[in-house]
């Protein structure tokens, strides 16, 4: 009996993994939208964000702002690790951790 269970739990599980999209990967839920983390560069905290794949990270962003301290109508923009712009790239585009600027805003005398 005990073998057949662990048969049993071993057929069942590669039916299970078997179902799963090759494409998935462990940010997918079963929601369709994929989680990435945005680091925060005044505070130094990083955040999760969601969303479709194809919704770029300034929509992600305005639909689920998780900067509390900052207000979403503020100047801000997204980096890659290079620095490189990629506010308007598709959130599935980006698999690194991204950096939201602040920009200062000039003090005029």
């Amino acid at each position: 009996m005990f073998w057949f269970s662990v048969i049993a739990f071993i057929v069942s599980t590669a039916n299970l993994v078997s179902r799963i999209p090759r494409y998935a990967r462990w940010s997918t839920g079963y929601s369709g939208e994929i989680v990435r983390t945005v680091k925060n560069t005044d505070s130094g905290k990083d955040c999760f964000i969601r969303g479709k794949e194809d919704m770029t990270l300034e929509e992600v962003l305005q639909k689920r702002w998780p900067f509390k301290e900052k207000d979403r109508g503020s100047k801000w923009y997204v980096v890659d690790e290079l620095g490189n712009d990629v506010t308007t790239m598709p959130l599935g585009s980006v698999n690194e951790t991204v950096s939201i600027i602040f920009p200062k805003e000039e003090e005029h005398s």
